[in-house]
């Protein structure tokens, strides 16, 4: 049987990932305005430095317990997704020297020439895309190999799609016979490794959301005490 090649969608993910970071930042901005606030009105001498200081506290902590949490996480994703990798090109795809992104390239490049007409040089870098067996079709995955692909891959994008394709995935596995006891391991080790990627980015969202608490706090305290 024959299987036809689908290849995912491009778009700008780190763009999207800049964006997210951008809008936890703004909301946890907020959050702190609005609940300083609130305590304010209920304290009749809001004036009151020792409040002001207290308040600020209170927050900081609890931006500081967020970030501190989140790192531990951070990391245990982080180790998971490296295992991850080692095993899928080491030893289901038994390649000695993995194929491997030079981190000083750009995903997406664009250089302006100096020729007088504003034209631009663009480059788009491509990593290695392992091929997934369905059965019926195969789908090109690109996978990460250093860290700042965590950011600039569709990680939610891909994970959605081997998370929705599972169960028809093993029900071809059980029609077919072209899907070999290496596809399976592969298909669990990308689900695997997109699942912890997926969690590595949320918990890298917590990460400046608990800064982004601490930040504002200063930045409140100072405006109440010198202003």
């Amino acid at each position: 049987m024959d299987s036809k090649i689908i290849t995912n969608f491009k778009f700008n993910s780190l763009q999207i990932h800049r964006l997210i970071i951008f809008l936890v930042y703004i909301f946890s901005i907020t959050l702190c305005i609005i609940l300083f606030k609130m305590i304010k009105q209920t304290v009749n001498n809001n004036s009151d430095i020792n409040f002001i200081l207290t308040s600020g506290a209170l927050f900081a902590t609890f931006g500081s317990a967020i970030v501190g949490l989140s790192l531990v996480f951070h990391s245990d994703f982080q180790k998971r997704i490296e295992l991850n990798l080692n095993i899928l090109y080491k030893e289901i795809y038994k390649q000695s020297s993995p194929w491997r992104r030079w981190p000083f390239l750009k995903r997406n490049s664009s250089v302006k020439l100096l020729n007088g007409k504003r034209d631009k040089m663009t480059g788009v870098l491509t990593n290695v895309s392992p091929l997934l067996n369905f059965g019926t079709y195969k789908r090109k995955f690109e996978m990460p190999t250093i860290f700042e692909d965590y950011f600039d891959l569709p990680i939610f994008n891909n994970f959605f799609i081997l998370y929705k394709s599972k169960a028809q995935f093993y029900t071809d596995a059980s029609r077919y016979n072209n899907i070999s006891t290496d596809d399976i391991m592969t298909y669990e080790c990308f689900y695997d490794t997109y699942l912890n990627l997926m969690k590595f980015r949320i918990s890298r969202y917590g990460i400046h959301f608990g800064c982004g608490m601490i930040f504002s706090t200063l930045v409140i305290i100072f405006i109440d005490v010198f202003t």
